[in-house]
């Protein structure tokens, strides 16, 4: 169901089509988790605390530290272009 991968389907076990299938999270932050809470949680299909922190990663100095919301954790190959994408935007 295209609803329901958008968490917009209404029909819950009415629904005519699958609501089963994995979900692959998008290659995006969400925009609500920047904004500060995202209400879907670990249902979300956009990108949270596993997005890396543009300032860590950077060289800049993260302020937050240990409280950032964003992966400090060394960047994949994967990780490092997704960052590039989103800087470069």
């Amino acid at each position: 169901c295209k609803f329901f991968l958008e968490g917009k389907c209404h029909r819950g076990s009415e629904c005519p089509f699958p609501h089963d299938s994995p979900q692959q999270k998008k290659k995006d932050i969400c925009k609500f988790y920047l904004q500060g809470y995202c209400g879907k949680g670990d249902h979300c299909l956009f990108m949270h605390g596993e997005f890396p922190c543009k300032f860590f990663h950077t060289g800049a100095e993260c302020y937050s530290g240990d409280n950032c919301r964003f992966s400090h954790q060394p960047l994949t190959d994967e990780m490092r272009s997704i960052l590039k994408l989103y800087l470069d935007s």
